[in-house]
């Protein structure tokens, strides 16, 4: 055995001390220190976390002993060796493992090489100590060499979810351009619809829950054909299954073969209904209870019924050379060890596979991202920022217009026909004047309020960042208009420029949120700051070129008109160019579809290999589902203390007085 005395004599892990308990975390656990002929010992770099883990917790399987170490979906290093180790594995290797440890040798299965089966096998995480932890005991006749192209996160939940939903494909034994209908899309699910695709078959995602249906449409290798079961009956759903069949005769109604990979009664149920004559029904998922099959589907419709469980080695190292030949990926979130114990709790209802990694939260597989050329990235966030000038420069230009003698001659001597009485200290003027005057600056920033706090969002979330630009430009178009346009010297007028103020603070406000947003969403991580900090740059200039403005046309007699109005080339300019930019990779992946995602990236960063930021990209958005409650921001210690420092930083920036 190799030298274990460079390794800790402790750990940290998490462990489960009683069923339908919660898991706790553990920081001076012993690291197993005897290792059998065949062992190898794992420095664990990512462990996958399974709806079993649950079943386990839950003490519906029971394991050998508590304390546990769950998780049976470890990757990492190999730091030590037993003495009868393959010759294949070497100390320093990258490797997975499947959760099968020591097998009897002896029984039916062992002797007719399917150990997969035995009695008496012990399991990763279910019967012996598991991955959730910095080290753990693996056999080496379960490892599986992880290419350079698969990193330990993206690996971890092929150690199960991956090979059993390989497997079970494998076992369909269906024909290139056969249908598959894979029911269920949870975390075995989204990987048997790239599985599948890659190898060259008709596919039907189905499940009855938006979440997953939308997930696997987003995918590089999205299904043929989504069907939502809360919504389709089977006979329906047979009828669009058999659109994706050939034209002839010979073809039975129905799919080849049906993949259930979840654990609902009725999942079963609708598996056979659209099965065809002749045709496969798999099980995979455990239901709590007996599967209803009725004679007439196995002896009338002569439909094959067969369960699939796990894999064997072989088949998952073939199973890890075709992820790493495809690119295929897993959705997944990724925590610290620490984290685990509250995170499993949070997360136990979702359909995304959980992985726990050490140190901080991180994405390995996305640091060498290539960003190409920048010089139109930069191009495109200095355009979207221009709507800083009609921001900043309306902020600047109102102090100025209502001293102007023009804006008095239009509204106040217009109206009282004396200019002695409009050059009256404020608090001496015209009630209905001063009440004007008022409500000019005020009623601005409600509409400002307005588009930043219940337009910007919505519209940008449903219609994309472009549409929220050219609607923040097109509001304030239309809202300065009302202002410059209508003649003074009346009340009605007043009330309509009145309005015109709201409609322009309205622009204004679905800018400040629009501009920077598109920035950030286009931009390169190394150039994410200073792009998003171009908006600020053209606040401030439009402050400064409100005030020279202010100052050259104080004298004109349709100074304040032409003050508000100069700045209108901006809007213009911002929506007739807007048509002519990209939409941001983001919002396309995550509403449209990764290859609209991929055209737009490939545009912006003048180059074709995108791949791994679209990746990237496809993983940020999957983590912002993971986001905490009301409650939790507002009694969770770190959480306040991170409220209070951006609310503060926020209230301290704007007393300040920078921003008037």
């Amino acid at each position: 055995m190799a030298s274990m005395q460079n390794i800790p004599k402790t750990m940290k892990a998490i462990l489960l001390h009683e069923y339908g308990g919660s898991y706790r975390f553990h920081d001076a656990i012993p690291v197993p220190s005897h290792l059998d002929d065949y062992d190898v010992l794992i420095a664990i770099k990512s462990a996958g976390f399974c709806h079993t883990e649950m079943l386990v917790r839950d003490g519906i399987i029971k394991a050998k002993q508590l304390p546990l170490i769950p998780s049976h979906e470890p990757t990492g290093i190999i730091v030590a060796m037993g003495t009868k180790v393959s010759h294949e594995f070497e100390l320093g290797d990258r490797v997975g493992a499947l959760g099968c440890n020591h097998a009897c040798d002896q029984c039916p299965d062992c002797l007719n090489d399917q150990p997969l089966y035995c009695d008496e096998y012990c399991a990763t995480g279910i019967t012996i100590n598991g991955a959730f932890a910095e080290y753990q005991k693996a056999d080496s006749r379960w490892l599986v060499s992880l290419p350079d192209e698969i990193s330990f996160e993206q690996a971890a939940p092929l150690m199960c979810a991956g090979a059993t939903a390989f497997n079970a494909i494998e076992k369909c034994a269906l024909k290139k351009g056969e249908i598959l209908a894979i029911i269920g899309l949870g975390a075995l699910g989204h990987l048997a619809v790239q599985f599948a695709k890659c190898m060259g078959f008709k596919v039907i995602a189905i499940d009855n829950r938006q979440e997953p249906l939308e997930l696997v449409q987003r995918l590089r290798y999205s299904p043929d054909l989504t069907i939502d079961s809360s919504k389709t009956d089977a006979e329906n759903a047979i009828k669009q299954i058999n659109t994706l069949h050939s034209s002839t005769k010979y073809n039975y109604p129905g799919a080849d073969a049906t993949l259930v990979l979840t654990e609902p009664i009725s999942a079963f149920k609708y598996a056979l209904a659209i099965t065809k004559k002749h045709g496969t029904m798999m099980a995979v998922g455990v239901p709590r209870e007996p599967i209803p099959i009725e004679f007439y589907d196995l002896i009338f419709r002569d439909i094959t019924v067969k369960g699939s469980l796990l894999a064997s080695i072989e088949s998952a190292r073939r199973m890890v050379k075709f992820v790493a030949q495809h690119g295929i990926k897993s959705e997944i979130k990724i925590y610290s060890l620490e984290e685990v114990p509250n995170k499993i709790e949070a997360d136990q209802d979702t359909n995304k596979r959980l992985v726990e990694s050490e140190g901080e939260i991180h994405h390995h597989q996305h640091r060498n991202v290539q960003y190409g050329r920048p010089y139109f990235v930069v191009l495109l966030a200095a355009f979207s920022s221009l709507g800083g000038w009609f921001f900043g420069y309306d902020q600047g230009v109102t102090g100025g217009v209502v001293v102007m003698s023009s804006f008095k001659k239009d509204f106040c001597i217009g109206l009282y026909g004396n200019a002695s009485v409009c050059d009256l200290p404020v608090g001496t003027l015209p009630s209905d004047y001063r009440r004007f005057l008022v409500l000019y600056t005020l009623l601005y920033n409600v509409g400002c309020f307005i588009g930043a706090a219940f337009i910007s969002s919505s519209v940008a979330e449903k219609f994309g960042r472009r549409a929220i630009i050219f609607t923040a430009s097109f509001l304030f178009l239309i809202g300065t208009s009302m202002v410059i346009f209508p003649p003074g010297g009346s009340k009605k007028i007043m009330i309509l420029i009145l309005i015109g103020r709201i409609v322009e603070g309205t622009g204004v406000g679905c800018s400040s949120f629009a501009c920077p947003l598109y920035a950030s969403e286009i931009a390169p991580t190394h150039l994410r700051g200073m792009l998003s900090g171009f908006m600020q740059m053209t606040i401030v200039t439009g402050l400064f070129l409100a005030n020279v403005v202010n100052f050259l046309l104080r004298n004109h007699k349709w100074g304040w008109r032409l003050s508000n109005g100069i700045i209108l080339i901006v809007p213009i300019t911002i929506m007739i160019g807007i048509f002519f930019c990209p939409e941001t990779p983001r919002w396309l992946f995550k509403k449209k579809s990764r290859e609209l995602a991929e055209k737009s990236l490939k545009r912006i960063r003048k180059t074709t290999n995108v791949t791994v930021e679209l990746d990237a990209i496809a993983d940020a958005i999957q983590e912002e589902g993971n986001q905490i409650s009301i409650k939790e921001l507002l009694t969770t210690k770190k959480m306040l203390q991170r409220l209070g420092i951006a609310i503060g930083m926020h209230v301290l920036n704007q007393g300040t007085g920078i921003n008037p």
